[in-house]
């Protein structure tokens, strides 16, 4: 996802980088284009300024017309205050020769600030022009700048989309711009949402942090010992019913106690209820996605379900719905989050649980094993007729069938040996048959043994004087 994001990116990055480059080479362009028709204009005006002045030289008489035109090729630009000495001394010439003449030379050099003047206006007109360069190329960098922040809006995008997309933020930018009443309601609508989102997300953390989780365990564990005390409370009253020894008759007090207990129940699924709803509504799917919260939903379910469902259910079926309240208890699980203790056991006992299935395979073989060759060791004795027959079915009772002699195993197991132990060794002596079994192999063994140490002993003797018999030693 990384990589589909930064190549996205670069991607963006680079058709902005395109896009940028053009857009500064057309503007380029426009300024060269610019420069080279003001030069044509700077051009064309010169030739036409000569032209006037030859016309009006011309009707100058021809005595003065070649030295006013050899004064004409001189350059333009220098003003009147700081002409020659000659040319004060000469117009003074004129104006005394003849007047007209005067007034067309001074109308030759009025020309000169004329050209300054636009000379002047096409520099400023300059300077405007590159201005207004600078800003755009401001603006693209700005632009561009924008683009790249919110580059994760155009990602997956086409080319046509995203020139779209910049046209409609320009679009929106100008009204907002020529309103900005509108563009300052539209941020207070923008920060209401996010306000509502950050409110929303620091109840869900609390929901979720410990604090709420030890606060709903201890809710959990008091409903528990509630539950405790509701059975210790009805088990009186039976065993008073069954006149068992010990237990008098309830008084009014447990009347009562039982009153409160309802009351107890009735709270506690109120409570079960406003903790299911204001996680569902405010973690929404996140909700479900834990396996206990399933069971905190049935349990609130059934809870409701019993407590409307007297009018119409089976007592049988009301008692089956009690027994889903226990299932609540897990949620207790939870504070293994709060303390490091049962949380380190929580963990020890996951890790385990590969160990221990395998283990109990193993035990579960081994069971099965010692029971079946139990069974088989005492058939005998089962269909013996000549034995007493209550003897017979108690012997049976334990170790007749298989799932008999697997439940015998069990509780072997568990330490309630002591009487599958008494029937083997009082009704059917098992250990006298191991002995009639075993013990006259063990018998004749021992034969073998002492025979063998016999004969060893005779093979060293033997070994001994014969030794002493071709050798002449003397022992």
């Amino acid at each position: 996802m990384c990589r589909a994001m930064s190549s996205n990116f670069q991607k963006l990055l680079g058709d902005l980088t395109v896009q940028y480059m053009m857009d500064v080479q057309e503007l380029r362009d426009e300024v060269l284009k610019l420069k080279s028709e003001n030069d044509c204009l700077k051009e064309t005006d010169r030739p036409v300024s000569l032209e006037t002045a030859s016309v009006h030289f011309s009707l100058l008489p021809s005595e003065n017309n070649d030295s006013l035109r050899s004064e004409s090729d001189c350059p333009a630009q220098i003003p009147l205050s700081r002409a020659p000495l000659s040319w004060t001394h000469e117009s003074s010439e004129l104006t005394v020769q003849d007047g007209g003449i005067l007034e067309v030379y001074t109308a030759v050099p009025v020309k000169q600030p004329i050209y300054h003047q636009q000379q002047q206006q096409q520099q400023e007109q300059e300077q405007q022009e590159q201005h207004q360069l600078y800003k755009s190329e401001a603006f693209f960098q700005s632009e561009a700048s924008s683009c790249w922040s919110v580059h994760e809006s155009y990602a997956g995008m086409s080319d046509e989309d995203i020139k779209l997309a910049r046209r409609l933020a320009r679009l929106d930018q100008t009204l907002d711009d020529l309103d900005p009443l509108q563009s300052v309601c539209k941020k207070d609508d923008d920060v209401d949402p996010a306000a509502e989102v950050h409110h929303c997300s620091r109840i869900a953390n609390f929901l979720e942090s410990d604090a709420y989780e030890l606060m709903v365990g201890s809710v959990i564990l008091l409903n528990v010992l509630v539950m405790a005390a509701v059975l210790q409370v009805q088990g009186s009253e039976i065993g008073w019913a069954l006149d068992y020894p010990g237990y008098s008759e309830p008084s009014n007090g447990w009347q009562e106690a039982n009153k409160v207990f309802d009351g107890l129940d009735f709270l506690f699924l109120g409570l079960y209820t406003v903790d299911l709803l204001l996680r569902t509504s405010v973690l929404h799917i996140r909700f479900f996605k834990a396996p206990l919260n399933w069971v905190d939903l049935l349990v609130v379910v059934s809870g409701w379900i019993e407590l409307f469902g007297s009018f119409f259910l089976d007592p049988f079926w009301l008692r089956m719905l009690r027994l889903v309240k226990f299932g609540r208890a897990f949620r207790a699980m939870q504070l293994s989050k709060v303390s490091h203790s049962l949380k380190m056991l929580g963990r020890c006992i996951t890790a385990s649980v590969g160990v221990l299935f395998w283990s109990l395979c193993l035990l579960f073989v081994i069971q099965c094993i010692g029971g079946m060759m139990l069974s088989i060791s005492v058939r005998t004795f089962l269909e013996n007729t000549e034995e007493e027959p209550e003897v017979r079915r108690i012997v049976f009772r334990y170790f007749g069938t298989f799932s008999g002699v697997m439940l015998t195993m069990f509780e072997v197991l568990f330490a309630n040996w002591p009487i599958a132990c008494r029937i083997l060794v009082v009704g059917f002596a098992v250990l006298n048959v191991v002995n009639a079994t075993f013990v006259p192999w063990l018998q004749l063994v021992c034969v073998c043994v002492f025979f063998f140490n016999v004969a060893t002993y005779c093979c060293d003797l033997l070994c001994f004087f014969c030794f002493c018999f071709f050798f002449d030693f003397e022992p």
